[in-house]
């Protein structure tokens, strides 16, 4: 594959410099200063890869390839170790001052509440993300495998994992519902481990989504879907943006 590569795109948990070819912060890979990766990526491919945020990239693969296709504005969730987010406009992700913005999983959450890599206590990633999940599990005396079983126990009727649940899908809504009454987007997909899920979380995600979305009584409130492409649409976003430039 390294012999014939006409292009590549680098999908990083961060904050990155396309045009420098930095990493400009990456905290989830201990990288708090400038990496300039492109360069050591270009030395091995030939050809200078594009690089794009991870979440960025998933919005892309489902705004092509899942379940974003056809719609005019989404909003995307990768429940995942953390939170990433990016919200899509007429096919094309949003960006921001200094093609810095779109780092929707650190917005405030809980006020004093649990440290972040980031540096942001109490931020969306600690509340909503799978590692979130699993740690309320664990508080709660759950034996999980993956954050996705406290949903199956729940079904089960664990009531310890049913009021877990409930908990993890109200921060995930609050924090969802925040961006939704600045963006207004036609849907929300929820993707990433604790979107393993399934219709459960939808469902419960939704309902309480639209409890919070402002004058949802009268102008309604998103869709709440689960990507199509779960596993794969940060590769297939990657490699669009590559193909785009």
């Amino acid at each position: 594959m390294l012999g014939d590569v006409e292009g590549a795109c680098l999908a990083l948990p961060g904050i990155v410099d396309d045009e420098s070819g930095q990493a400009v912060f990456v905290p989830n890979l201990g990288w708090f200063e400038p990496v300039d990766v492109a360069a050591a990526v270009e030395n091995l491919l030939g050809c200078r890869p594009a690089l794009a945020n991870d979440a960025v990239c998933a919005t892309v693969g489902e705004a092509h390839f899942g379940a974003g296709r056809g719609l005019f504005s989404f909003l995307m969730l990768t429940l995942g170790t953390a939170v990433g987010a990016a919200m899509v406009v007429d096919g094309r992700p949003l960006d921001a001052y200094g093609r810095y913005g779109g780092e929707l999983g650190h917005i405030p959450l809980v006020h004093g509440g649990l440290p972040s890599s980031c540096g942001i206590d109490g931020c969306l990633q600690q509340y909503g993300s799978a590692t979130a999940l699993m740690r309320l599990a664990t508080e709660a005396g759950l034996e999980v495998g993956v954050a996705s079983d406290v949903f199956a126990l729940s079904e089960a009727g664990d009531e310890r994992a049913a009021a877990v649940a409930d908990e993890f899908c109200g921060y995930v809504a609050e924090g969802t519902a925040g961006l939704t009454n600045i963006f207004r987007p036609e849907a929300v997909i929820l993707a990433g481990g604790a979107a393993r899920a399934g219709e459960t979380l939808r469902a419960l995600v939704e309902e309480k989504l639209h409890a919070r979305t402002y004058a949802s009584a009268i102008l309604g409130a998103p869709r709440v879907l689960l990507a199509e492409e779960p596993a794969g649409a940060g590769a297939l976003g990657a490699a669009a943006i590559a193909r785009a430039g």
